[in-house]
């Protein structure tokens, strides 16, 4: 199912969860960067996070940080062997901390997360 289609991201979020309806086993998360401007940010990452109550949520799937504009477009696939509760969303941050990143940092990314 897709997590994410987001265009011209400007902050650290999560977007909205996908409600799968129950847990189960394993899976891919896929994630596709297709702009990347980082102004002062050290970098883009994004991660799958799941959760069985829609409120605590923990990461299953990291994706590879984006450092320059010299991987975009590009993608990444990353498997989970793990159990993968109900809900799931994806998430991304510029830089290292929440406050890293400049005025005009911006990406526009797709993320999915396929269960096994």
């Amino acid at each position: 199912k897709t997590l994410g289609a987001v265009s011209s991201a400007t902050c650290n979020t999560q977007a909205t969860p996908v409600d799968h309806g129950a847990s189960s086993t394993g899976g891919a998360g896929y994630f596709h960067l297709n702009a990347l401007t980082l102004d002062t940010a050290t970098g883009l990452i994004g991660w799958v996070r799941h959760s069985s109550d829609d409120v605590t949520y923990a990461t299953i799937v990291t994706f590879t940080r984006a450092t320059s504009t010299a991987v975009v477009p590009g993608g990444e696939r990353v498997e989970t062997t793990a159990a993968i509760e109900r809900y799931t969303a994806f998430a991304w941050e510029f830089g290292t901390t929440a406050a890293a990143g400049g005025a005009t940092r911006s990406a526009t990314v797709f993320a999915g997360f396929a269960r096994a």
